[in-house]
């Protein structure tokens, strides 16, 4: 009797014991698989809609510099039908987003970041009709020639863009940098074709109003650039007429 109750107890002792072992390890075991079943699910659902967002916006991006560079083509080409040959673009807060002071010291390829895509598009569209007689120069004030002839380099390679800068005649505002422009351009031995450069064929792009107000005064075209509304300027271009440079 004594033996079969030692029986039991034992029996019922190891059903306790298997018990509470179910309890603290198996169950929760189970409870923990299936939080992170919910979160391997929850990760890829996220990660899926991560890859649509990326793809989606991809595409946007895309679909924008698309657009963006048919507009640079579009603005190029009514620049040759009006009979322009010589493109002369201010540097800082025109092509660049900021102003360097002429003090730049952080290197060609970081001020390169600054260089806005539109001018980007619209040089690379420029220069790809040279050719055909079209030229683009830079005309700043900065006296920084090399750094920024390094800045251009980088962002078209295939292209030699010359820099005229300096401010030995400040008053005049970009008409020495334009002359410049316009007699070395004539006399390139190294163009098959002379081309014929003269203010009536030259439009100036500048973010300063007295610098565009001294060209039209002198017989150039010129344009004037809003740094906060870049695009603006394609728009400009596309719709230019110059039967009156000093109307623009």
């Amino acid at each position: 009797m004594r033996r079969t109750w030692a029986a039991l107890t034992l029996f019922f002792l190891k059903a306790s014991i298997l018990l509470v072992s179910m309890t603290l390890f198996i169950f929760p075991s189970s409870v923990i698989r299936d939080e992170m079943n919910d979160v391997e699910s929850d990760t890829k659902a996220a990660l899926a809609s991560s890859a649509a967002s990326i793809i989606i916006e991809n595409e946007s991006t895309k679909a924008f510099f698309e657009e963006l560079d048919e507009k640079c083509e579009a603005a190029i080409k009514r620049l040759e039908q009006l009979g322009i040959n010589l493109i002369a673009l201010d540097f800082d807060l025109t092509i660049i987003d900021d102003h360097t002071g002429g003090r730049w010291k952080e290197g060609a390829r970081r001020l390169s970041t600054h260089v806005r895509p539109m001018f980007k598009r619209l040089l690379k569209a420029a220069t790809m009709r040279d050719t055909k007689g079209l030229k683009t120069a830079v005309v700043t004030f900065s006296s920084q020639e090399a750094l920024i002839s390094n800045v251009m380099n980088q962002i078209l390679p295939i292209a030699h863009i010359p820099v005229y800068g300096g401010i030995d005649k400040p008053k005049k505002g970009k008409l020495t940098h334009l002359e410049q422009a316009i007699e070395d351009i004539s006399k390139d031995p190294s163009r098959r074709k002379r081309v014929l450069v003269s203010k009536i064929t030259t439009v100036l792009i500048d973010d300063d109003e007295k610098n565009i107000f001294l060209a039209r005064k002198n017989g150039y075209n010129a344009i004037i650039f809003d740094p906060e509304r870049p695009m603006l300027l394609l728009e400009e271009l596309t719709s230019l007429n110059l039967t009156d440079p000093a109307s623009l």
